[in-house]
């Protein structure tokens, strides 16, 4: 009795972002392709409304792009460890749930390399990262290493299974928060610097992200 105009404005009542919207629109029809396969379902057109449906996957999101020089003042009003932090991932795009996700042992100073091996999402640790190409090993430039020795020399947790930004209130046992330092620490820091930002907009660390694929590029087009 489920028609496609039933499904559209079941999706269109979801207070979510259009892309998790087409992933629901998705499965959904996995699903009724699934029940059809075994039967359970005609397999004619009736039998599966999803296929009908219509959901755009196109996002609302703007990210808020800094300029490298606006980055480095954000950076420079964060103590470390959210300093170092910063750094990191706006010189080599790494996600914020990849970076948390690194321990010591995984910085290979010699080959200047960085391993990735797990994610931290949440409160959870991911041995499987999100694609092939992310667990291809990041370059470890002078400077980003120079910064991470800094931080080592600093941190009270620096064994090689230690996490390399570890909760100091959880004792070393997990990462730290990346919506927690998003809200308290890295905001307030872009806001200092003169980031306007819209109502409703965020800005946290998948802008250095955003920034330097934009730089990356502007420069190839110069």
């Amino acid at each position: 009795e489920i028609t496609p105009d039933d499904i559209e404005e079941w999706l269109g009542a979801l207070v979510l972002a259009n892309p998790t919207k087409e992933k629901i629109r998705r499965v959904m029809n996995v699903v009724y392709r699934r029940g059809q396969k075994s039967r359970m379902l005609p397999m004619t057109g009736e039998g599966n409304p999803v296929a009908f449906v219509t959901q755009s996957s196109r996002s609302d999101y703007k990210a808020v792009i800094v300029s490298p020089e606006k980055a480095f003042r954000i950076m420079m009003e964060l103590e470390d460890p959210y300093r170092t932090l910063v750094f990191l991932v706006a010189v080599t795009g790494l996600r914020i749930s990849e970076a948390l996700g690194l321990k010591w042992g995984d910085l290979d100073y010699e080959r200047q390399m960085i391993h990735l091996r797990r994610v931290w999402v949440g409160n959870d640790i991911v041995e499987q990262l999100k694609t092939e190409g992310s667990a291809a090993p990041v370059p470890l430039g002078d400077l980003l290493a120079d910064a991470l020795r800094g931080w080592y020399q600093n941190t009270p947790y620096f064994k090689s299974d230690d996490w390399l930004f570890p909760s100091l209130k959880l004792k070393g046992k997990t990462p730290l928060s990346a919506s927690i330092m998003a809200a308290d620490k890295i905001r307030p820091a872009a806001m200092k610097v003169g980031i306007r930002l819209e109502p409703g907009q965020r800005f946290g660390f998948h802008n250095f992200r955003h920034s330097l694929a934009t730089f990356l590029v502007n420069r190839g087009k110069d």
